[in-house]
């Protein structure tokens, strides 16, 4: 899909940043040798083929006037620290980074190089994989996943800056800043700002029971995951990563979002049959965290196209009207921080 945040540049460049990564002896002059990859909303991202016949990735990241939501600043240093932690600590299949380059001496923003890897179908699942086939997909992404999640931090927050205590610190910070967002470009989201804020004062309780400061992908959709031959080779898209709960992951979505695909199958991967009264509250309300950041999001890449603002808000109401059901429940507990005593954890 096409953004504003996409930092296009000429074939000039990028064979300028190619020389810079791999001698001016591998820029090739084919011009088929330069091909933009059109999966992705945030950075531009090509396929580059050097002159010895092998595959590359170039992700550029946005250029530095043009306005991203708070979490997506720096994000492409998020990557590559991502990057690094998985591959030190799991087996988890991340394309290693091959050329890191934030001089801004040929390009704008910072860039990198790592290979292309190929796969059944790259970027996303595709039509061609059966029902079932995607299941044994989300089960296979529940596994790693679960493996990221082991990866243990110093602290809660931006995985370059874990500076919160607690992690209901650093999820408020998160949800304030996103509100922050919508309110600087004046996003209508159907409710008012101060409505989501007493939500989250409401729900932050709940967040106590998370004590240890866990990495989360956060973008550990079936899309960032490749497959060839029905096996995973390749996990990409690291730049939202954070210290925080597991239970956060996009695999869970489905939970509320059913149009996101059934959770079932990523969670019997992932080895956990259900959630806990207090993890499904905050699962709830990082539900509603991420339809505020869809709905905000599409203001700042300029998406305008029908179809994808009704889906959008469909889901902010979805969430709200989940949060309305619950609003009973959660009332019980203002008082007090909920009885995790008698709760037990299964994640995080």
């Amino acid at each position: 899909m096409e953004s504003l945040t996409k930092n296009h540049q000429t074939r000039q460049i990028i064979d300028a940043l190619t020389a810079r990564a791999y001698g001016q002896e591998q820029v090739s002059g084919a011009p088929a040798a330069v091909r933009e990859l059109g999966f992705g909303w945030f950075n531009a991202v090509y396929r580059v083929t050097l002159a010895d016949g092998s595959k590359k990735v170039l992700k550029i990241a946005p250029a530095p006037e043009v306005p991203v939501l708070s979490h997506e600043r720096g994000a492409i240093f998020t990557e590559r620290l991502a990057i690094e932690l998985i591959r030190d600590h799991t087996e988890v299949p991340a394309v290693p980074i091959e050329f890191f380059d934030a001089s801004l001496e040929l390009c704008n923003a910072p860039y990198f190089f790592m290979p292309f890897i190929p796969a059944d179908d790259p970027g996303e699942l595709g039509d061609r994989a059966t029902p079932d086939e995607k299941v044994v997909f989300q089960e296979q992404v529940g596994v790693l996943n679960r493996q990221l999640n082991e990866i243990i931090g110093p602290g809660f927050g931006p995985l370059r800056d874990p500076r919160f205590p607690t992690w209901g610190q650093a999820f408020a910070a998160m949800f304030n800043n996103t509100l922050a967002d919508g309110r600087a470009r004046n996003v209508e989201l159907g409710w008012e700002y101060a409505e989501f804020e007493r939500i989250l004062a409401r729900y932050l309780p709940y967040l106590d029971e998370v004590t240890v400061p866990r990495f989360v992908e956060l973008d550990m959709w079936t899309k960032a995951v490749l497959f060839r031959d029905g096996k995973p080779v390749a996990h990409i898209d690291h730049e939202r990563a954070i210290y925080g709960d597991p239970i956060m992951e996009a695999g869970f979505t489905g939970l509320h979002f059913p149009g996101f695909s059934d959770a079932s199958a990523f969670m019997r991967g992932y080895g956990i049959a259900g959630l806990t009264v207090a993890q499904g509250k905050r699962r709830l309300l990082y539900t509603l965290h991420l339809a505020l950041i869809m709905a905000i999001e599409a203001t700042y890449r300029g998406f305008d196209d029908p179809e994808h603002q009704a889906m959008v808000h469909a889901n902010l109401r979805r969430a709200m009207e989940l949060i309305a059901n619950q609003n009973a429940l959660v009332s019980e507990s203002t008082e007090g921080a909920p009885n995790n005593e008698n709760v037990e954890s299964t994640v995080g």
